[in-house]
């Protein structure tokens, strides 16, 4: 095996991927004095949690990906078990302020804000308002928390006897015991706004064994929702910032694509301790590492897989099969934004201004029913800016039109309801339709569980590579981010905690007395306040 060329750049930890979870795994390396190079493709930090490359009229900006920080605990008035950390960033580095604004949703500061999940209204395929007398709220609550208590019930009986039965959230809800099965489109409106719009896919197509989430009973029942024109990619950047000395620093490699991770190279500089290095190829030149922290999203590594077959692909010698069978058991979760700007606010003449969610029952199930209103006090007041979320197959599809047919499609649906004098194309100042599939940096939004997802899924795809089979082979890559910690998983507290752990890992290697990170393995029981749904049913 060749040595790395003479102009390669040494390492102890090559930290890949500079989202949430490579950039904690680089705070904590840096923290334990660990010499670290941070590698990130694009020409900024943040990895999803990035505003959009677009400017509004009038200055405002738009979140791509990341818009909720979900599960608020402690820092929220004592509520859950222990504070989220994202929360605890979000309120050290100032997104969060505690003053508290006299409206009647739940405003806890300029950086963000409780969504009020009962501030909506619906209306049928006709276009018209439908009121909540006639909707099956009661019958859809009951059935969300008995998915919830029967998904606990599958998952224990995993941790108790590996007893792994492919079952979906379909499964459950319409069993005997939960009894909810869909009768029209306001119950499929009311489904999708409970579970495709959290998950990406819809009950059908979705694991129970994720059922509840534990984001919210470890850490409170609520989600923030931000606006701060900083961005969520601000929280990143502020904890970069405190290892890192800004986009200058040689630790830090921005633009630069991995091409090529050979983890097992024998030619290795002489002051590393440990045998054999990690020789990681870019495009802006080569690292030599004694150990590398991969946390590129695992959408990015499974179309790898895919497209790799018969040629080289991003690693060498190839993944191992207990992790590429992991990675191929994750779908493209997809949850593409869809932000249109008019030159009025024309959905707020006929209900109140400042109500957040518009909610339209289609023909179809899933075809763009949740609106959201970002034009009200609390968040982008006066900006005159409605957005949808596109999830599974109308993502895809969308991402396969172009701007023109994406815009018409949408303009009927708000036609149906407002009518044709107030909804016009003319009148459309800005369209952005994110577009995550073909992006090379995420493939999607996140890996998805389908219903034969096992629940031991992230520790498959984290075991460390090489996988120490006999107890005396010397591990060197650790594949990370949310997708690796099952207890917050999708979600960027996962990744976070998952960078962390990581490191920690790779410093006990290294003689460092650190205590390390378990949560994300933690098989207990749910710990916090609420049922484990984001918004529960009507909030």
């Amino acid at each position: 095996m060749p040595p790395p060329a003479p102009d390669a750049v040494a390492t102890n930890v090559a930290v890949l991927g500079g989202g949430w979870a490579g950039v904690s795994a680089s705070h904590v390396l840096g923290a334990h004095d660990i010499d670290f190079i941070l590698v990130e493709g694009a020409s900024k930090l943040g990895g999803r949690s990035q505003l959009v490359d677009f400017e509004f009229e009038g200055g405002y900006r738009v979140e791509e990906c990341s818009n909720w920080i979900q599960g608020v605990g402690k820092i929220n008035n004592g509520k859950g078990n222990d504070a989220n950390p994202i929360w605890e960033l979000a309120d050290k580095y100032g997104m969060r302020r505690v003053k508290k604004k006299k409206h009647p949703f739940k405003s806890v500061g300029e950086g963000s804000i409780q969504q009020d999940y009962e501030s909506y209204i619906i209306f049928d395929t006709k276009g018209k308002p439908v009121v909540d007398q006639n909707i099956r709220w009661d019958a859809l609550e009951s059935a969300v928390d008995c998915l919830d208590d029967k998904g606990l019930e599958l998952l224990r009986a995993f941790w108790d006897n590996e007893d792994f039965n492919a079952t979906s959230q379909r499964d459950v809800l319409s069993s005997n015991d939960c009894g909810w099965v869909p009768k029209d489109s306001i119950d499929d409106l009311i489904e999708y706004w409970e579970y495709d719009w959290e998950w990406g896919t819809k009950p059908d197509t979705t694991t129970a064994y994720t059922n509840p989430l534990f984001v919210y009973t470890d850490f409170g029942p609520e989600d923030e929702f931000v606006v701060d024109q900083c961005g969520y990619q601000f929280l990143v950047e502020s904890l970069a910032n405190e290892t890192l000395q800004g986009t200058e620093d040689p630790r830090l490699w921005l633009d630069s694509m991995v091409t090529n991770i050979e983890w097992d190279h024998d030619k290795c500089p002489d002051h590393f301790e440990s045998s054999g290095c990690v020789l990681i190829t870019t495009n802006k030149g080569t690292i030599v590492a004694e150990f590398a922290i991969v946390t590129f999203s695992p959408l990015v590594l499974k179309y790898d897989l895919e497209h790799s077959k018969g040629k080289n692909g991003l690693f060498n010698p190839d993944l191992p099969k207990r992790n590429s069978d992991a990675v191929n058991k994750l779908g493209y979760g997809l949850y593409n934004k869809m932000f249109m700007q008019f030159e009025e606010n024309f959905w707020g003449d006929t209900q109140p201004p400042d109500l957040e969610f518009i909610l339209t029952a289609t023909e179809e199930r899933g075809f763009s029913p949740v609106w959201q209103n970002l034009d009200t006090k609390t968040q982008l007041d006066g900006s005159r800016i409605i957005f949808q979320t596109l999830t599974e197959e109308w993502a895809e599809r969308a991402e396969a039109m172009d701007d023109e047919a994406i815009i018409e499609e949408h303009l009927e649906i708000l036609k149906n309801v407002y009518g044709e004098e107030k909804v016009s194309r003319d009148k459309l100042l800005n369209f952005y339709y994110v577009r995550l599939l073909d992006d090379p940096l995420k493939r999607g939004a996140w890996g998805s569980w389908s219903p034969d997802t096992p629940p031991d899924n992230p520790e498959r795809l984290r075991t460390p590579i090489p996988p120490d089979l006999q107890g005396t082979e010397v591990q060197k890559v650790w594949i990370s981010g949310s997708a690796t910690c099952r207890r917050y998983g999708g979600f960027t507290t996962g990744a976070y905690i998952a960078g962390k752990r990581d490191a920690l890992e790779i410093a006990n290697i290294m003689g460092h007395d650190v205590t390390l990170e378990t949560i994300c393995e933690s098989r207990e029981d749910p710990g916090g306040t609420g049922n484990g749904n984001r918004k529960g049913v009507r909030g």
